[in-house]
């Protein structure tokens, strides 16, 4: 089968999907403008074979969707770049004189390693496929590089390449099954790549696949928090005076997500946070009751840990900011707590209320901000947050009776009577 025809077919399955959420499929016909010996004159070196043929064949293709897989966002992304932005000298590294290896953030002393290399293939994550043409003569030596820095040989040539980004739908982080010298990680998760792919395609081939990875740990689910937290809602609402405005229990996150939040950290996160965004990366509710009511805004983890989803995307050192949530914590500058406050990362900003649950990356403690005001730590860890909103459903100044004791009131009433009238799991 031809690419062309191969892409339209896999697209096709694609479009099809009942659960899609998001589809960007484009196939770049070849220019007529190609010119090989031109070309190679331009970039000081011969081309090999396969990369020619790829270029005659098309000028690169964009392979970018999601779909909903049992509540989960399962991803998938390839742009394999045209002949003009692979080897425009605008896409120049910043390493002197180097010409290929661009827009990545490494060391010095990597850039050395790397300045030969041309990027191929754009993948998620801030992840891409390189080509060597250098040491290269009838195909081109592919490499996987990595968002934390590591760099693997592939055993694939450009053609072959291309055809295995279709045959696997361009599914997250499918090429570290075909690196021979992949070494895993502490910190690497499994991706459920085979899983998924038998799921979405009637028949494909994963003979090839790694054995190693596939032996990877997953989240823990042991605890069902989308579950509980939909069974909670539900017993909630039969009171027919409770009104709710919001209700949005989102996706869990894509495992390339809590990788890379791993890889960023530079360690594992606990084994309550990430079987929390496994299962559901981020709630929103809001509801009233009389004269009172509640909210939950958990963040998504990219936004916990790094701001607007295309900076989490595409910005590696920079994904993790410490003056990302200065405004809302409002202190002054100078102020003897600053630079500790300044590490905290939102967790849970209720709506409609000037409260802000923050969580520190170094050691993942919580912290409590009043009014923007008086950050103090806050006695739950992330797990016990996480079941108090279950139980609480976030109901307006439940912080403070953690931290101000039961006497705290709510207008002219005591906030425990409001809780303990409106939940029977009332424990405070």
């Amino acid at each position: 089968m031809e690419l062309k025809e191969k892409f339209n077919a896999r697209k096709k399955i694609f479009k099809e999907q009942t659960f899609l959420l998001n589809a960007n499929f484009h196939f770049f016909e070849p220019l007529e403008t190609f010119n090989v010996k031109r070309l190679e004159k331009k970039i000081g070196m011969a081309l090999p074979k396969d990369i020619i043929e790829f270029y005659k064949t098309c000028n690169g293709f964009l392979f970018d969707w999601s779909i909903k897989l049992d509540k989960n966002r399962i991803t998938g992304y390839s742009f394999l770049m045209s002949y003009f932005h692979l080897f425009s000298r605008e896409h120049a590294p910043r390493t002197g004189e180097s010409k290929g290896f661009y827009n990545i953030n490494t060391s010095n002393a990597k850039a050395k390693k790397l300045e030969r290399l041309f990027i191929f293939d754009h993948i998620h994550f801030s992840n891409y496929v390189l080509c060597d043409f250098e040491n290269s003569r009838d195909e081109t030596q592919l490499y996987l590089y990595l968002h934390d820095g590591r760099l693997f040989k592939m055993n694939l040539n450009v053609m072959e390449y291309a055809d295995k980004v279709l045959e696997y739908g361009a599914i997250y982080l499918w090429q570290r099954h075909f690196c021979n010298d992949y070494v895993i990680s502490p910190l690497d998760l499994k991706d459920d790549c085979e899983s998924n792919l038998k799921t979405i395609f009637k028949s494909v081939d994963t003979t090839s696949f790694n054995p190693e990875l596939k032996r990877l740990t997953v989240p823990n689910t042991v605890v069902n928090y989308r579950k509980i937290f939909e069974d909670s809602i539900s017993l909630f609402t039969k009171d027919k005076k409770v009104k709710i405005t919001k209700n949005e229990i989102q996706l869990g996150a894509p495992i390339g997500y809590l990788t890379k939040a791993q890889y960023v950290l530079g360690k594992k996160l606990p084994d309550s946070l990430l079987a929390f965004y496994s299962q559901m990366n981020g709630i929103q509710l809001e509801w009233h009751k009389n004269n009172h009511g509640g909210a939950i805004n958990m963040y998504s983890i990219e936004n916990v840990l790094g701001g607007p989803i295309s900076n989490f995307g595409h910005n590696n050192k920079d994904w993790l900011r410490k003056n990302d949530y200065l405004d809302i914590l409002w202190f002054d500058e100078e102020d003897d707590e600053a630079e500790h406050y300044q590490k905290l990362r939102p967790l849970d900003v209720p709506y409609g209320t000037h409260d802000f649950v923050g969580i520190n990356p170094d050691d993942f403690s919580l912290h409590f901000c009043s009014a923007r005001s008086n950050i103090k730590p806050f006695p739950l860890s992330f797990e016990k947050y996480i079941q108090y909103l279950i139980d609480y459903l976030g109901t307006g100044s439940w912080h403070h009776l953690l931290i101000e004791g039961k006497g705290v009131k709510v207008g002219d009433f005591k906030l425990v009577d409001f809780i303990k009238e409106n939940f029977k799991s009332w424990k405070l």
